[in-house]
This record gives structure tokens, sequence and C-alpha cells, in this order.
């Protein structure tokens, strides 16, 4: 299930895999727990953090798992532990640059797993707007009103 911010993003979302959308509005976490028959999802994929952490946290099923990648939407959120108590969740961080650090060889890993995944068209990331590299700002500006659908490219 893909949460997203627009129809064009939503048809995007489908387009790549996702089951089902749900458009971000008020009530968007009783819109996900209605559509998983009161359950709740097994992973939260969080870029935006802020309320929306906090919001899928309230999303999760049992046993489910938040993975948290950056904080896109402001500020960084509290958790209050207890809610990972009682239902055991999970939060994981997977922060891509700081950790070359530690494992320096971990991006070339990860290329030869996801290139015959690209190959056979498992996995298919999604491109959106193409700019020349003077065209940055306008990247930028396309980014900064979330009017991206897909990967924001620079070309060199």
């Amino acid at each position: 299930m893909g949460l997203v911010s627009s129809t064009d993003k939503a048809d995007a979302a489908l387009a790549a895999g996702a089951h089902e959308v749900v458009l971000v509005r008020e009530g968007w976490a009783r819109a996900v727990r209605a559509r998983t028959a009161g359950r709740g999802v097994d992973v939260v994929f969080d870029v935006v953090g802020g309320d929306r952490f906090v919001d899928g946290l309230r999303c999760l099923a049992v046993d489910g798992r938040v993975i948290v990648v950056g904080f896109t939407g402001g500020p960084i959120p509290e958790v209050r532990v207890n809610r990972l108590l009682l239902t055991n969740t999970e939060i994981v961080g997977a922060a891509w640059g700081p950790y070359t650090r530690v494992d320096p060889s971990m991006p070339q890993a990860v290329h030869a797993a996801l290139l015959p995944l690209i190959t056979r068209g498992v996995v298919r990331p999604v491109v959106g707007p193409r700019f020349p590299l003077e065209g940055a700002p306008d990247a930028l500006r396309v980014l900064q009103d979330r009017a991206a659908v897909g990967k924001v490219v620079l070309e060199l």
C-alpha cells in the first residue's frame, strides 16, 4: 500500500506495483487501518517524519517495523517507547551516507544485488522529470513544490 499526495503519484505508485494507494489527507491513518481490516501494515517506509511518522506508527500491525529514511517533512519526531513495547514494534534507521563509513563496500554490494532485479524488471525505478545541470534551480523547485513523480534527474 502506498501513501501518496496526489492522483498523479497514486497512478505512478500503482504502475510501480503498489496494490493500493491512500491519499494523504485528514484521517489517512484510519483509512489505512480500514483497508487492512483493522490489522495494520507490516512495514512503514518513512521519508517524511513529523506527524506522519506518528500516524505511521499507528498504522502498524503487531510485530510491525518502521524504517526511518529521512525527515523531509520537517521536525524529527519523538517516540513514546511504551507504544513499541505494547505491539512489539521495531524502528530501524536506514541512513545510506553515514553507513558507508561503517561499511565502504556496501554500495557495490547493493548495486550488485539490485542490478539483476532491475534488468529482469522486478524493480522498476520511476524516473521523473529530467533537467540539464544548469536547470538545477528548476529541479529543486519541482522538489520543493512536491510536484515530482519519480526521481528528478540532473543530466550532465
